[in-house]
């Protein structure tokens, strides 16, 4: 079962916020969730790109890709040596067996978005957490198949 979205930055509750602590500005809705979500775009493009942290605003803290090497295996509670690599699903059902995911395009690194929450300045921030939609995590991806040079401008 799904969980509800607890916060959006475009929600018609913030529209409303917004609206009665400025009445001076007049906007319309659909206007206000345009700009924040061209907002939000440009700023995960500016990222995507550059390879840059960008800081959000009203102090939310900074966003970054974090490029990490992949270890082939690790040691679990029990002692035993198990397989870290993460399952080729398309590829194990083609032929029968378990194949793995090498990254050999990205040199073995994996990538993903990252919040740095102790730049947040509220208070809490740890009970907080940060998935990625899905169109900005499948941008970073098309962006690495699409030139694997850009693997070279994130930071570790």
């Amino acid at each position: 079962m799904r969980v509800k979205v607890q916060y959006r930055s475009a929600s018609l509750e913030n529209y409303k916020k917004f609206t009665a602590s400025r009445p001076h500005i007049k906007i319309s809705y659909e206007d206000f969730c345009k700009i924040v979500y061209d907002y939000s775009y440009l700023l995960r493009d500016y990222i995507l790109h550059t390879g840059d942290q960008a800081k959000m605003m009203w102090g939310m803290g900074d966003f970054t890709i974090q490029k990490r090497k992949r270890k082939k295996t690790f040691i679990d509670n029990l002692g035993k040596e198990r397989n870290n690599l993460a399952i080729d699903w398309k590829e194990t059902r083609k032929e029968g067996k378990r194949v793995y995911n090498f990254n050999f395009h990205t040199d073995g690194y994996g990538f993903r978005w990252k919040w740095i929450r102790k730049s947040a300045l509220f208070h809490q921030s740890s009970i907080w957490s940060f998935k990625p939609s899905r169109l900005t995590s499948r941008s970073l991806s098309a962006q690495l198949l699409k030139d694997p040079l850009y693997s070279q401008i994130y930071q570790e």
